[in-house]
């Protein structure tokens, strides 16, 4: 089965360029010109990529990101922002909105083309893996650095929902538990780097 790959930019030459060279490599391109359009193609294609313009007008490429990983439906999808914006705060402003990777305009095809290949593999495997840890029955989750969970195996939503657990709630505790483990961790290093000089 064909990969597909969603491109989004409102410059009709950089669309038909990568288009062209991506169709050749082999995918199935989707096309977008605007982040409402790109948002509403994801839900409803399923891309396995999407390429994403970071400026455009309406709604900008970090916005649209935003949109995308706040959806249960394309949360799990890599973006790569495509940007001729390189100035440092938009391109880590591209991975705390959720983008994997950045390529800068003018594009080199040969470089897309390269980073494209790395993040679908990446998230073919990533998926394989989820598979795997659904299949063994056992309880795992995993959560960013704020408590929130970002993907759980069914046997614990099972869980959760047989005992009645209060999502919100069992969040907030995680949350506090983390930081209360990283003040520790952090206060313990301090000392031992105090009593490390000291000798």
């Amino acid at each position: 089965m064909l990969e597909s790959i969603l491109i989004v930019d409102d410059i009709p030459e950089n669309l038909s360029l990568l288009h062209e060279s991506l169709d050749q490599a082999g995918y199935q391109v989707l096309v977008a010109t605007n982040g409402f359009t790109a948002i509403e193609i994801a839900h409803r294609s399923q891309p396995d990529m999407i390429l994403l313009d970071g400026s455009m007008p309406e709604i900008d490429g970090f916005e649209t990101c935003i949109q995308l990983k706040a959806s249960p439906m394309t949360e799990h999808i890599p973006v790569i922002f495509m940007t001729g914006l390189t100035e440092t705060e938009h391109i880590v402003k591209g991975f705390q909105v959720g983008g994997v990777d950045y390529v800068t305009k003018p594009l080199n095809i040969d470089e897309v083309q390269a980073r494209v290949k790395t993040h679908l593999l990446q998230a073919r495997l990533m998926h394989q893996q989820k598979q795997m840890l659904d299949a063994t029955g056992c309880a795992i989750l995993s959560m960013n650095m704020d408590g929130e969970i970002i993907w759980q195996t069914p046997v614990v939503q099972g869980l959760l929902t047989q005992h009645g657990i209060d999502i919100a709630h069992f969040r907030k505790s995680i949350n506090h538990w983390l930081k209360a483990l990283f003040q520790q961790s952090y206060q313990e290093e301090m000392l031992h780097g105090q009593y490390g000089h000291g000798h």
